[in-house]
């Protein structure tokens, strides 16, 4: 059984915490961190505590897991997702972004996982929102380009890579849309076993030290063992040096790491190594004049979760993305 709503929007609305109606129909389900103890009461005493006080910060739903706390109404423009508040919804709930996947699916967080999935499919089914989580790319499309026909699910640290992580890389995103799925009435496919990965042929290198093509169909990358060269590498792709140097990024054709994933261009990320001087901005300028791929300094920072532009390591291989 779900837990009970506590509904504060009254005081919500008193408190002049929220956006005018906006009048654009909602696109966006957004789901944060609260940064707290992912334990019963947190939703009550924290949704209190914004509505006494001057935090310039509200929320439409609050979960934990004896909870569902409703703070400004969702007509309402609630100030919780920057330049997607007047077209989203947003949850917080209990617990903390650092989280790994065991800390949120305990006993007290797998409750509260049900009570939010609950509460966003009740929203998701009145709005016509599909169960589904948006891309990066696609959440860029509803506010950079002002995209109506795209609906769905996003995490908080997608609408503002720069400055949140909320909710983490630990949080079980797949284990909370299944429960939304099923309370939205929509059949979630059981899981299909995986296939092990066929072993890679064996690599005969040649006195050049090329590789010496087998019967092995090459894929969009290659995984680099002991004994193989670019050149060899370039030859088994069907590219050339120059063009896996720049597309991976690579700054010495002559030293590859075993182990290392190297892309043929045109598929799967560029890389590129953090200099002394380099920025995001100028980065960006280049990839998109040179690769012809449209990159932003937000898609970088989300794809390399970079949360300080002016803290980026030299040496660093930012995927491009």
């Amino acid at each position: 059984m779900v837990a009970p709503v506590v509904d504060l929007t009254a005081r919500g609305g008193a408190s002049g915490k929220y956006w005018a109606v906006s009048g654009i129909p909602t696109q966006l389900l957004v789901l944060h961190s609260a940064e707290c103890p992912l334990r019963g009461g947190y939703a009550r005493s924290l949704t209190e505590w914004a509505l006494t006080t001057s935090v310039t910060a509200s929320w439409h739903r609050f979960v934990d897991p004896i909870h569902r706390v409703r703070m400004i109404h969702d007509s309402l423009g609630a100030w919780h997702a920057s330049e997607a508040n007047p077209l989203s919804i947003g949850w917080e709930q209990a617990g903390y972004a650092r989280f790994s996947r065991a800390e949120w699916t305990t006993p007290d967080g797998m409750k509260q996982l049900d009570n939010l999935a609950y509460d966003m499919a009740e929203v998701a089914k009145r709005d016509g929102i599909p169960p589904v989580w948006l891309t990066y790319a696609q959440v860029r499309a509803v506010l950079d380009s002002g995209n109506r026909s795209i609906k769905g699910f996003c995490a908080h640290r997608q609408i503002d890579p720069e400055t949140r992580t909320d909710p983490g890389d630990g949080y079980p995103y797949d284990l909370l849309m299944n429960k939304i799925k099923a309370y939205m009435g929509v059949a979630v496919p059981k899981p299909v076993p995986t296939p092990k990965p066929k072993p890679k042929p064996p690599i005969k290198v040649n006195p050049a030290g090329g590789v010496a093509k087998t019967n092995y169909v090459p894929d969009f990358h290659w995984r680099v063992d002991p004994g193989e060269t670019l050149g060899g590498i370039a030859q088994a792709l069907g590219t050339t040096v120059p063009a896996l140097v720049a597309w991976n990024g690579i700054k010495n054709a002559n030293r590859i790491v075993v182990g290392e994933r190297i892309w043929k261009p045109g598929h799967g990320y560029g890389t590129w190594t953090m200099e002394r001087g380099d920025t995001l901005g100028e980065i960006v300028a280049w990839v998109k004049k040179n690769w012809k791929v449209n990159v932003t300094v937000k898609s970088l920072c989300y794809a390399n979760g970079i949360n300080d532009v002016t803290k980026i390591p030299v040496g660093l291989r930012l995927k491009i993305a």
